[in-house]
């Protein structure tokens, strides 16, 4: 150790990303900018990536194949076939001697003609039968439409099960744990709501009820779907609605349009314990404001409008069983699905912040950041999604970057110590599951050995663990949190520290002799460090450190050291690395200064 040099550790990360002030005003720990990466349990860490799942498929049950011959060809009206799931393409030889081919998921086919061939891209079939059909040949499969991910929900059902459903802006199908794949349950259209009409769904007494603000509400039993009747006392009307809830023994709708009339700010019920809605069952909130969403706050509903908050109170009287009582008239959303619901308050997006209620008042959450909101695109907050993830503690708030009209990035925040970070993806709805059977090595798809980051053991491949899954505007459904890349392509994690100079208030400049990085030990994990002076936007040196601990000791995290010798006013460092299957954790980073007399811009 150089004599005379001071120790300034930084450990035991609270701050995440703070731009409230200027970068050397604010804590130690604090970081400038923080991409790609977010602290747990005080240790900075580079996110994990993700890997696709599943394709949202639509099934067409008989195209026929006008070729009869032994050795027959044919090209699928609807492209692209959905693949990697057995039994997507079945044809059959309709004849006195039926014949059937079923695919393999990987190209080719298994039964009556085993050399038979299948393009999934190009829809081409070379069929080569075991006799020549004598009879209609036909045959049924299953296309990727490429519509966007609307909704990805939990039926649960009477006995505690649970049903994976995934909406897309026709259809709605179901996950098939035989398969593992997505097969759309009434098989034709039945929505027809645009891509910012995200489906809301409850659960109540083993049926999922939803809606999309679009179509009428629709119902999942475990086994069909079907629309319920609503009966206003003078016939049957048709009933959409932006929110649906099951809440002290009621099914309430809220914002409904009935018979083409829209209610903005209407509450409707449906009589207790059953689904008849009825003409006085109803309350309008006294605001000329519009619902925009809601969650559960413990037993009490919480309902944002546009620019307050609001409960909805039950009152325990039979006649008027529900009212309403504003909470906050300052801090309503306009971001319907970034609504999130926790133990102790209620998250959302409002014009301008990310803000909370406890049921008593509302509060701003993202003062550490105060501009975050005001980078997304101000004409797409309906695109807005958000989820928790409880094993991360980790609220993900997926949005479209300014002047993007898709969501392209994610704003998270991790609830425990309140930090904050940007994650350069986006999704354009999330949802969860839980991981049927424990983590096996077919479950990786195509993901190299090296690309594979959860070890054998970890919670996150164990069954019965939540997994957080994504949609696409392409109708892909992706698995988070799974690998070090986003589906193969590598990204880069990158932070940047606050300015640094411990002498600052004593008119000192610091000359920084170096830096050392307590960090996980992994042989095959490498952290790239630039060093800055000052305002300079180009580094003076720049370091690829290893993660690896020559002394072959047993230790599991390690010390690394980067020199320097500059002098300057202030500085700083980032740093970074993109490769795929690296995830690097730092623990402590301790930069060492002498204080060197001058004055600041001589």
């Amino acid at each position: 150790m150089v004599v005379g040099y001071e120790a300034f550790p930084i450990s035991d990360f609270k701050s995440g990303q703070v731009n409230v002030r200027e970068p050397w005003l604010v804590p130690e720990d604090a970081f400038e900018s923080l991409q790609n990466g977010f602290i747990k349990n005080g240790v900075l860490q580079k996110r994990l990536g993700y890997s696709q799942w599943a394709e949202m498929a639509h099934f067409v049950s008989a195209e026929n194949i006008a070729d009869t011959s032994q050795s027959a060809s044919h090209t699928l009206s609807n492209l692209p076939v959905r693949s990697g799931v057995v039994g997507t393409v079945v044809i059959t030889d309709s004849g006195g001697g039926p014949q059937t081919l079923t695919d393999d998921g990987e190209g080719g086919f298994t039964g009556d003609g085993t050399t038979s061939t299948i393009n999934y891209t190009t829809g081409a079939i070379a069929l080569e039968w075991d006799a020549v059909p004598t009879g209609a040949v036909q045959v049924s499969y299953s296309f990727v439409d490429g519509n966007a991910i609307m909704g990805i929900a939990n039926h649960i059902t009477p006995v505690g099960g649970s049903n994976l459903l995934v909406f897309d802006t026709q259809r709605v199908a179901k996950w098939n744990v035989q398969t593992s794949g997505l097969d759309d349950i009434p098989k034709a259209d039945r929505f027809s709501g645009s891509t910012s009409q995200f489906f809301h769904w409850a659960n109540w007494a083993g049926t999922l009820y939803f809606t999309n603000n679009s179509d009428v509400i629709d119902s999942y039993n475990g086994t069909s779907l079907s629309k319920p009747t609503v009966n206003l006392g003078a016939g049957n009307i048709t009933l959409t609605c932006l929110l649906v809830f099951a809440y002290k023994d009621h099914l309430v709708c809220f914002r409904t349009t009935e018979d083409g009339t829209l209610h903005a700010q209407r509450a409707r019920w449906a009589t207790a314990g059953g689904i008849d809605f009825t003409n006085d069952g109803f309350v309008d909130a006294p605001t000329s404001e519009f619902i925009n969403g809601g969650a559960f706050l413990n037993d009490e509903l919480v309902i944002f409008f546009e620019k307050s908050i609001w409960l909805f109170k039950h009152t325990q009287n039979v006649d008027l069983p529900f009212r309403w009582e504003k909470i906050d008239s300052f801090s309503g959303s306009l971001a319907k699905h970034s609504i999130l619901s926790f133990s102790n308050e209620v998250s959302a997006v409002s014009a301008s912040n990310v803000i909370s209620t406890d049921g008593l008042s509302a509060r701003v959450e993202n003062l550490k950041v105060p501009d975050a909101v005001q980078d997304f695109d101000q004409e797409n907050f309906d695109l807005i999604y958000s989820i928790f993830l409880e094993e991360l503690d980790l609220q993900f708030i997926s949005y479209p970057n300014a002047n993007s009209t898709t969501n392209d990035r994610m704003l998270v925040r991790n609830r425990v110590n309140n930090t904050w970070s940007i994650f350069t993806i986006g999704f354009h709805s999330l949802g969860g599951w839980t991981v049927d059977d424990d983590l096996t090595w077919d479950g990786f798809g195509e993901t190299t050995w090296d690309e594979v980051e959860p070890t054998w053991d970890a919670n996150t491949g164990q069954a019965g663990f939540p997994v957080t899954l994504a949609g696409t505007t392409a109708g892909v459904v992706h698995k988070l949190n799974t690998t070090g890349a986003d589906n193969t392509a590598a990204f880069e994690f990158s932070v940047k520290t606050k300015k640094l100079n411990p002498y600052v208030k004593k008119g000192f400049k610091a000359r920084l002799g170096y830096v050392d990085l307590l960090v996980d030990r992994d042989d095959s994990v490498t952290l790239d460090v630039a060093l800055f002076i000052n305002e300079d936007s180009s580094a003076y040196q720049t370091d690829t450190l290893t993660f690896d601990d020559p002394s072959d000791s047993n230790d599991d995290k390690v010390w690394k050291r980067v020199y320097s010798g500059a002098i300057g006013e202030f500085h700083s460092m980032v740093l970074s690395k993109s490769a795929t299957g690296q995830t690097p954790k730092i623990h402590a980073i301790i930069p060492y200064f002498l204080p060197v007399k001058g004055k600041f811009g001589v």
